[in-house]
Order: C-alpha cells, then structure tokens, then sequence
C-alpha cells in the first residue's frame, strides 16, 4: 500500500463512524421536519398559517388547537360558591285547623324562589288520624311517604292506602285528602308547583270522622 493510499484511508470514517453519521444526519432532519410541522400546527392555530381559514379550509377537527377564549358569563356563574349553599332552616309550623283535622306539623323543605322557579316542597307529619281537608292543586302535587301509613282518598270513594317509599300523584284539579292511620304517625314529603298568583292550591271543606273512617276500614 502506497503512502498516499495509507493517507487517504486514515481520512475515510471507519464503518461505525460512517452509520452514526448517517444516523446524525437523519436524526438532523427529523428534527427539522418536526419543528416544520409544529410550527405549521401552531400557524393553524393562530390563524397566520397562510392558509384561507374561510370556506372551511381548516378541518373542524383542528379547532381544539385554538386558544381559549372568555368563559361564558353564565358559565362562570355557576361555578361561584353562592349558588351552591345550604339553606336556612325554618322553624317547624303545626298547620291550621282550616287546613286539617288534628295535630299536623309542617317543615318547609323549599320556599318557592323568584320567577321563573314555582316549586314548592314541605315536609308533613301526621299524628294518628290527623288528615288534611278535601284541596287540590292548580298543577298537581306529588307525595312521597316517609313514614308510617297514609291514606289518601278521593272525592268518588277511591282510596289508596301507601307506605314509605312509596310515591302517589295526584292530577291537577283533582279534589283529594290525606292523612294517618288510626294507629300510627305518618310522614310524606309534598311537593307542588305553585301559580303566578299563589301556591296553586284550593283549600275546601274538612273530612268528616265519616269519610275518614270509611277509609280506614281498607287500610
């Protein structure tokens, strides 16, 4: 081997150096195709892609990219402590003698709020055979009993007899009592929407210790 053979392969990189080369070279222009690719990513982001956003050129898909904006002020609204919060506790109400015969007690669960809210809901305990006069409810009224046994019955003769647990509905308009057994409390949570003017219920006459003990005779 000549001198100038021997100086020419000491230049030539061995086979090792030669791959990591490549490799170094590759690995260069993988870089460069990334960075080419996030900046053309983050461009469609920002909108200076030099591409016509309009006519739907950038695909739905790729709206993610786009930085947030406000939140909604309605959105943010719900998230402020204020609007999650235990409420007061009212003081317990034995109800009227208009409304019901015997000792019944009262505790409002919810107090009908600002339009356009209407709901109302109270929670009732009955002491033995106390029962509510005959009422109804301009939009109906929902019970679900909690403890004992109610009777609620209906001005044709219908009467149902339920038990905690239990969910009875009564249609608007629809004239209606309820109450305890002869042997038992009872305690139902009531609820009901109320009307523009009022709470929506029409009070009547008492039941008679006749109605209610034609009642009984089925629970």
């Amino acid at each position: 081997m000549t001198h100038a053979d021997e100086t020419r392969q000491a230049r030539e990189p061995c086979g090792a150096a030669r791959q990591f080369g490549d490799f170094a070279a590759g690995l260069v222009g993988f870089t460069d195709e990334a960075i080419t690719h996030l900046a053309f990513l983050r461009g469609l982001a920002e909108g200076h892609a030099g591409h016509d956003r309009r006519e739907g050129a950038v695909p739905q898909h790729l709206s993610l990219l786009a930085p947030p904006g406000p939140v909604p002020a309605e959105t943010a609204g719900r998230t402020r402590r204020q609007h999650i919060q235990i409420e007061p506790k009212n003081p317990t109400v034995k109800g009227p003698a208009a409304w019901f015969t015997g000792d019944v007690y009262i505790d409002a669960v919810h107090a009908r709020k600002a339009e356009p809210s209407r709901m109302a809901c109270g929670w009732v305990h009955f002491t033995p055979r106390a029962r509510t006069a005959w009422h109804s409810h301009a939009i109906g009224q929902t019970l679900l009993i909690t403890e004992g046994v109610a009777l609620l019955g209906a001005r044709d003769g219908t009467v149902i007899v339920a038990r905690p647990g239990q969910v009875v509905y009564t249609a608007p308009g629809e004239e209606h009592g309820h109450g305890a057994g002869p042997g038992n409390f009872m305690a139902h949570i009531a609820l009901y929407e109320g009307t523009e003017d009022g709470d929506g219920a029409t009070w009547l006459e008492l039941v008679t210790d006749g109605q209610y003990a034609a009642a009984t005779t089925i629970s």
